[in-house]
Order: C-alpha cells, then structure tokens, then sequence
C-alpha cells in the first residue's frame, strides 16, 4: 500500500490532468486516531478531491463502531458536506465478522450516515436478494462492486436498489489478462491476433495530445 504522501501526490495530478470530479481510495484514513483521518481528509480536499473512501477494517479486521464513528465524524468535519462526498466503506462482507454479518453492516450503515457519511460502500456482497435488502435498509445510498467477488451487472446493480456502483481493480486486471494472453500468443504461435480491434498508434497518439 502506497503511503499517505505518495498517494495524495498522485490525486493532486490526476486532479490537476483531468475535467472530471476524482474521489480518491482514501482507505482507513492514513492513521490510528480520528483527527489523522481529518488531516488526511482536508489534505485530500485542498488538492481538489471531490470525494473519498473512508473503511473501517485494518490489520486486525473490522475496527470497533465506535472508533469508526469517530473516525467518519472527523472526515465530515474535515470535507464539508456538499464539495466533498464522504463514502463509508464497511468491511464486513469483505473480511466477515463475529456475528451475523448482515445485521451488523445495517447497524454500521446507519451510524455512518448519521455521522455525515454521504453513502455507504459494502464491497464483497455478492447476493442478489442480500443486496437488495441491505438498499432497503440503508438509510443512505448504496455502493457495492461490480467485477470483484461477483458478476452482477450495473444495470441489475441499479434495478436492485444500488446507487453507485464501483469497480475497483477490473479494469487493471482485465487489461493485465489481455497482455498476458498477447504474450502466450507470441510465445506459442508468433501471431498478432491480439491486435484485432486496437486502437491505432496515430488515434492513440492523439489523444495523448489532447
């Protein structure tokens, strides 16, 4: 994992090369107390962040409510509500828990929106029916993944009451599978069947340009 300097250095420029809003993966706040969550909130915020990720889980797993509350709490304070969109991640579907799961990422949902969380983010559930249950009891919006531990499209995502859907490292990964296969292709036969449909080197070229 990048360090808290390393990585606000490359939202800066994303921020500064793109027109677009950038939320940055701001995981557990880059440090142990709620006011080193606020610092790194309002870093994030003066480079021009829209928006980012605050989870709850660590080294030992899913962090106490409490601790994770304050924590949030210490982000809102830090982007202000209406320039800067906090999104709550709960770990709880993805490293699991004590008890059962659901129920608890509810009582977390809730106490993260009522500490200023904007929507609240459950990577790892992969069920149907579970997320359209946990849309339902959220008092907030919902964000889950697409691409990760499952294969439910953006449109059912959205029919099934999810508002922000993410998907994390897929688009890495499936060009990372492409360049694999390109060079299996080479190795194996020494044809260029990869390049079918690639973009061109001059059209790629230009839009560096741009």
């Amino acid at each position: 994992m990048l360090d808290r300097d390393t990585m606000l250095e490359h939202v800066g420029r994303i921020v500064a090369a793109v027109a677009v809003p950038v939320t940055a993966d701001l995981e557990a706040g880059y440090g142990d107390t709620a006011n080193d969550v606020g610092r790194t909130v309002a870093r994030a915020v003066e480079l021009g962040a829209a928006g980012g990720n605050i989870e709850d889980s660590g080294p030992g797993g899913v962090i106490r409510i409490d601790e994770a509350v304050d924590r949030l709490a210490a982000a809102r304070a830090a982007g202000p509500r209406g320039t800067f969109v906090l999104n709550a991640r709960t770990d709880t579907y993805f490293v699991g828990t004590s008890g059962d799961v659901f129920d608890e990422t509810v009582e977390r949902a809730v106490r993260y929106v009522e500490a200023g969380a904007d929507c609240v983010f459950v990577p790892g559930v992969v069920e149907e029916e579970t997320i359209r249950r946990l849309a339902a009891a959220i008092p907030g919006p919902l964000n889950v993944v697409a691409g990760l531990a499952s294969v439910i499209d953006a449109p059912t995502l959205f029919s099934l009451g999810v508002d922000r859907v993410s998907l994390g490292g897929s688009l890495a990964r499936a060009a990372l599978s492409t360049l694999e296969r390109a060079g299996r292709e080479l190795l194996d036969s020494g044809t260029l069947g990869f390049l079918d449909g690639a973009i061109g080197y001059a059209d790629l070229q230009r839009r560096f340009d741009s």
